[in-house]
């Protein structure tokens, strides 16, 4: 069902983006602007910032979108560890739920353990 889900919303997600580009009315080329107005386009003059917006563009782009989208990724992944740990280990749910970081480590300190075992068992 979580795969199902995945998928749908992937699918929906890309249907979103088709439509909102084809009904994007906007002109972005001097190729675009020459043939909505029928008349050769010489130049283009930018966008003139500020240093202070300038500052506030690079600091966006920079570190406050990669953080928010470091922070949707791992809500993303709290709850699918949620939804997975509910439906194939419900008593170790119900202890995720009384002492997280008793479970945190204790799972982590098990894995540990058996990676090490693991790399002992090679030569």
């Amino acid at each position: 069902m979580l795969g199902f889900a995945l998928v749908g919303g992937l699918v929906a997600g890309g249907g979103l983006v088709f439509f909102c580009h084809t009904i994007d009315r906007s002109i972005s080329t001097k190729q675009d602007a020459a043939k909505h107005f029928n008349l050769p386009v010489c130049g283009v003059i930018d966008e003139i910032l500020t240093p202070g917006q300038r500052l506030k563009r690079k600091a966006r782009q920079w570190g406050v979108e990669p953080l928010g989208a470091l922070i949707l990724v791992a809500i993303i992944g709290v709850a699918s560890l949620n939804i997975v740990l509910w439906l194939r280990d419900p008593d170790g749910y119900d202890q995720l739920h009384e002492d997280p970081k008793t479970f945190i480590g204790g799972r982590a300190a098990y894995y540990y353990q058996r990676a090490i075992q693991k790399l002992k068992q090679f030569p």
